[in-house]
């Protein structure tokens, strides 16, 4: 096969579609909402990223050398044409049964597949994803998510280029993704809303945990009984019952939109805001002690075995650097690619293992979606009338000046991240010197006070602000996976980027990295030439509605509505009148 198309569509969240071009070795992935401006694409098939994908890079659906790849969900109605393994747990099948990826291909007013598609696990998924964008060539993947494939949590033994091996499963009952998002809605804060959680956790003092969560040397067991006959999980809505018999009713969502404008020292005597923090604390405890555990258990089975980390629940970056302070000497890789969406790109690293006996080459950047040359942007520009200069080789430094200055800038350089962090593709700068920067920036996203925003840096300035250097990766500071505790000076000095447990998300860039991260290290290089701290704020380019901004359309529309004083798109400066 020369193409491998993934296609995550039959959950109902995240729909992505993934493409690896044997041929000239390219990746490619693109999630649906990006597409369709509607976060998250709920219920949606990913139909628009995969007609922008077969666009840019003239895919002929009629050819015998595509592939169509999926995740497959347990209970899920098919025919199997073709198993792959001999398990008992078949973990890759092939079936020319017609499905949702006949459908938009109809819709499209495209042939359907000449090639079976191949099923791959939702949980294999998870862990082919997380070993290929590893640095490991082999080890242990460890899964953990709610409950999307009928489990909750597995282990795989892995070796590049081959189909992992399946080492156990934890059932849905035991889901701490579940209870994570039990967590969540009880807490009133939104639908996919885990990373506000993890932010409210942080203000919470105490060491206990969920005393209905029994945490031992192995893992854990959830002593809660699911209950059937609701649109939720089962094991999602006992957690509901629990969390109202034991804390009261739940936060109401209008709460947080009547409190967005409050910092949490305004909150400090408000009741309900104090009960959301004691609740989240015990679930990020919870959280933490259980995959803590989970981990020692692993890894004293496996001894000097890199462990790589995907699934969901591998998102939280709190517990990632709990993970990393508890465990310094283990060789672990925090997948960033560890939500639903991902499982588009594990699903044709599957087929193409299972049908030709190898994975793709490993692609260490996130800059995986699509491009707009200046070609493309200039026009834009013009049409809309906005005053705009093409900076040329002077644009990191005109960033630099605006940002020294207290500008607000978006910024819009090649591909399009893939994944849910900013990474200097599509990013929302602003200086990190103080809390009143960081308020504006909280107002152009429409983001609650008390939520932490995260810095970036230059790779050769690391030492300077993280208080344990050496205990983080280069893939920690690359994906913006791990919470990591920074120095006193820096917290000092950057109030705005360091959260009150003493942490920050941080990104690291520098010349070799992908370009959106080359340009921001010219940015960070420029401020530091002009005597100013080569530190910034770094948060994506969208407000609180909407994903992050796809294309120059996007950014422009966004620029011209917010709060941003300035957008470096391409080669150009667009600055608003009187700015």
């Amino acid at each position: 096969m020369t193409l491998y198309l993934g296609v995550h569509s039959l959950a109902s969240h995240d729909g992505s579609v993934a493409m690896f071009d044997d041929a000239q070795h390219r990746v490619t992935a693109l999630e649906e909402e990006r597409v369709t401006r509607d976060k998250h694409s709920v219920g949606r098939a990913p139909m628009h990223a995969l007609a922008a994908i077969a666009s840019e890079h003239h895919v002929d659906f009629a050819s015998p050398e595509l592939q169509f790849a999926r995740p497959w969900f347990q209970g899920t109605p098919m025919r199997v044409s073709d198993e792959r393994t001999g398990a008992e747990r078949t973990e890759i099948v092939a079936t020319d049964t017609p499905d949702d990826i006949h459908e938009m291909l109809a819709r499209l007013n495209e042939p359907a597949p000449v090639q079976p598609t191949v099923l791959v696990r939702h949980h294999l998924a998870h862990a082919l994803v997380a070993a290929w964008q590893s640095p490991y060539d082999s080890g242990v993947a460890l899964v953990c998510d709610g409950y999307g494939d009928g489990e909750s949590g597995s282990s795989w033994t892995f070796a590049r280029g081959q189909v992992p091996v399946r080492l156990d499963s934890i059932p849905v009952d035991d889901s701490l993704g579940e209870m994570y998002a039990a967590v969540t809605r009880y807490l009133g804060l939104g639908t996919h809303a885990e990373g506000r959680t993890m932010a409210l956790a942080a203000y919470a003092d105490g060491a206990d945990t969920f005393d209905c969560v029994a945490i031992g040397p192995e893992g854990w067991r959830v002593n809660l009984a699911p209950e059937p006959g609701t649109i939720f999980s089962p094991t999602r809505r006992a957690w509901l019952r629990h969390l109202e018999f034991r804390f009261g009713p739940p936060v109401p969502r209008s709460y947080w939109s009547a409190t967005l404008g409050a910092d949490a020292s305004t909150l400090a005597d408000d009741a309900t805001f104090q009960r959301a923090v004691a609740v989240a604390g015990l679930a990020q405890r919870t959280l933490e002690a259980a995959v803590g555990e989970w981990l020692a258990a692993v890894s004293s089975r496996h001894p000097e075995t890199p462990l790589v980390l995907g699934g969901g629940v591998f998102l939280n970056c709190a517990m990632n650097g709990a993970l990393r302070r508890r465990f310094p000497g283990l060789r672990m890789f925090f997948c960033p690619l560890a939500g639903d969406a991902g499982t588009s790109i594990g699903a044709a690293i599957g087929a193409m293992a299972s049908l030709a006996g190898r994975w793709p080459d490993r692609h260490p950047h996130l800059d995986l979606g699509l491009s707009f040359p200046d070609a493309h942007i200039e026009p834009l520009l013009r049409q809309s009338g906005v005053d705009f200069i093409d900076a040329g080789d002077e644009l990191p430094q005109r960033v630099a000046d605006l940002l020294r200055r207290g500008a607000l800038v978006g910024v819009f350089h090649g591909r399009s991240e893939f994944g849910p962090r900013a990474l200097g593709q599509r990013s929302l700068l602003a200086l990190a010197d103080g809390t009143a920067t960081a308020a504006r920036v909280n107002a152009a996203k429409q983001r609650a006070l008390w939520r932490p925003l995260a810095p970036v840096v230059r790779e050769a300035d690391v030492a300077q602000f993280l208080a344990a250097p050496r205990a983080h990766s280069a893939e920690d500071l690359r994906y913006m996976i791990v919470a990591m505790s920074v120095a006193d000076q820096f917290a000092a000095a950057h109030p705005a980027v360091t959260h009150v447990d003493g942490t920050a998300r941080a990104l690291a860039v520098g010349p070799s990295g992908s370009g959106g991260q080359v340009f921001l290290d010219a940015v960070l290089s420029g401020l530091a030439g002009g005597g100013a701290p080569a530190v910034l704020i770094n948060t994506s380019l969208n407000d609180a509605a909407e994903p992050m901004v796809l294309t120059p359309k996007d950014a422009l529309r966004y620029a011209l509505a917010s709060p941003l004083d300035a957008l470096a798109i391409g080669g150009f400066l667009v600055t608003k009148r009187g700015r």
